[in-house]
């Protein structure tokens, strides 16, 4: 099946202030956040992305009009998901396996490019609540089926606003208060689905009482709805960032091979090697924060020379080194070990001048085994 987008209601209150401002300012607004669920309405028929619909002339977000235009259409009886689920006799609920993913479609030919796994799971669908969600039962004939609870209360259906919360567009919406919602891997509440129970009406046969206890176990059988799907909105926004992180760890360059040299002053050679025994740590970030790694420095007694080797595996080489440079306790490093150090780069003056302080070197051979 395919989801239409119902938005995020309550998203845009959330982030104005108390003066109408954008911005959240608020602690209790971070928890309040991870409470909003991103709502989607399922259809078996899959959305038409290639043209997308025109609004009237004057119909622009805010105006009086766009509320009405803006609103998307109900799923038609036909377009409608349905499911039947059967609980037999000896079991106390069924399950139905979900794998729910996020697409991203081409704007102009509507191409599928790229999908991501929201969820996989599986949701139970327990006996007494198909009960508890479609109380009125017949035959086929039309006879109604008299069904005897144990506890009054237990045969309870959710009343007009007995367990949910407002639901206005752009108002916050609470589904874990709704009993029509069963949740995927009910650890976390991310995703759920909104159901609708219909009768699945019964063959009265000779063997079948019209009268019997609720506590015998006879296999039943409903048709449910599949009216909405929630996911809540951190969760999704999680996802799509590792996917996004994914995406630019494959679509970096080759590891680039790094190496470097500088000459070290012979009486600054003690003192050069007690301040890398204590490198700062806000410099070792900013080195891994710019991706590199397996970073090394070598010492040549002979000629007094420093030669530095290190991969860089990053996607834009030349903005990771701005913000290397950007970074004022680097800056005070490399004013601190330039001191101790004199350039092969003709005409150098520091590590921050743009011809470079440590002479790069040229690979002549290279065997990654």
């Amino acid at each position: 099946m395919f989801c239409v987008s119902l938005g995020t209601p309550g998203l845009g209150d959330l982030l104005k202030d108390e003066d109408g401002g954008e911005g959240m300012q608020c602690v209790g607004k971070v928890k309040r956040m991870g409470e909003l669920y991103s709502r989607f309405r399922p259809q078996r028929k899959e959305p038409d992305m290639l043209a997308p619909a025109r609004h009237p002339a004057g119909d622009v977000p805010g105006s009086r009009t766009w509320a009405v235009s803006n609103q998307v259409p109900q799923a038609t009886d036909g377009d409608k998901v349905t499911e039947i689920v059967t609980v037999d006799a000896q079991d106390l609920f069924s399950q139905l396996t979900t794998l729910a993913y996020l697409g991203k479609r081409e704007p102009r030919r509507g191409l599928l490019s790229s999908m991501l796994e929201v969820c996989e799971g599986t949701i139970r669908v327990w006996r007494n609540w198909l009960s508890e969600q479609c109380e009125t039962k017949k035959f086929t004939d039309g006879t109604p089926v008299a069904i005897h609870h144990e506890t009054p209360d237990s045969h309870k259906t959710l009343g007009k606003g007995d367990s949910k919360v407002e639901d206005v567009a752009g108002k916050f919406y609470d589904p874990v208060k709704n009993n029509s919602v069963l949740w995927i891997n009910t650890r976390d509440n991310s995703v759920g689905v909104k159901f609708r129970v219909k009768e699945k009406k019964w063959r009265r046969t000779v063997e079948m009482p019209i009268l019997f206890e609720s506590d015998v176990e006879v296999a039943v059988s409903y048709e449910v709805e599949f009216e909405e799907i929630f996911v809540r909105t951190t969760h999704l926004l999680l996802k799509l960032e590792k996917a996004q992180q994914e995406m630019t760890n494959q679509g970096a360059s080759e590891p680039k091979r790094i190496g470097q040299i500088v000459r070290l002053k012979p009486a600054s050679l003690k003192a050069y090697k007690e301040c890398h025994d204590a490198a700062w740590p806000e410099v070792l970030q900013q080195i891994k924060d710019c991706n590199i790694i397996d970073y090394s420095i070598f010492y040549d007694d002979r000629s007094s020379t420093l030669f530095a080797t290190m991969k860089w595996v990053g996607s834009d080489f030349d903005a990771d080194m701005a913000r290397m440079a950007a970074n004022p306790k680097v800056r005070e490093w490399w004013e601190m070990t330039d001191g101790m150090q004199e350039s092969y780069v003709d005409g150098a003056v520091g590590s921050t001048d743009p011809k470079g302080w440590w002479k790069p070197l040229e690979e002549v051979f290279r065997f990654d085994g």
